[in-house]
């Protein structure tokens, strides 16, 4: 089996532009669901609503490593395996300060904060800022 055809077994790959799988965007679902319901708000009065339900719904996320483990995939050694390490790390780094900064977040209403969680995320995992 091809080295490109392994890495797409089971539904996921390496993308080769971000070292990492694109599929480990779904660890950060909420919070990206949720920036995107704030930064499409038509007016202030459900925006405030889409803040009000981000700062009660943040839930911690899982590290890279964690992610692939806990799940039923047929390939998940090849994604853990083929992932560049150094990209591992920074995504792991920002999981932990995004953990970690959940408390402060939710206590402070610092929308700017998350959406910059939200925004590295996905320069990381999927290499642009679009949510």
């Amino acid at each position: 089996m091809s080295t490109e055809r392994k890495e797409e077994f089971g539904g996921m790959k390496v993308e080769k532009e971000t070292g990492v799988a694109a599929d480990y965007i779904n660890a950060w679902m909420m919070t990206l669901y949720l920036v995107r319901e704030i930064e499409k708000a038509s007016d202030e009065t459900e925006r405030a609503d889409a803040l009000d339900l981000a700062f009660v719904s943040l839930k911690p996320v899982e590290r890279y490593r964690d992610y692939y483990e806990k799940r039923d995939y047929s390939n998940k050694g090849v994604v853990l395996n083929g992932s560049d390490v150094a990209k591992i790390e920074a995504i792991d780094k920002l999981v932990d300060e995004f953990n970690s900064a959940i408390p402060e977040i939710r206590s402070t209403r610092n929308y700017a904060r998350l959406k910059d969680f939200a925004t590295r995320i996905n320069l990381l995992v999927r290499g642009t800022k679009d949510f």
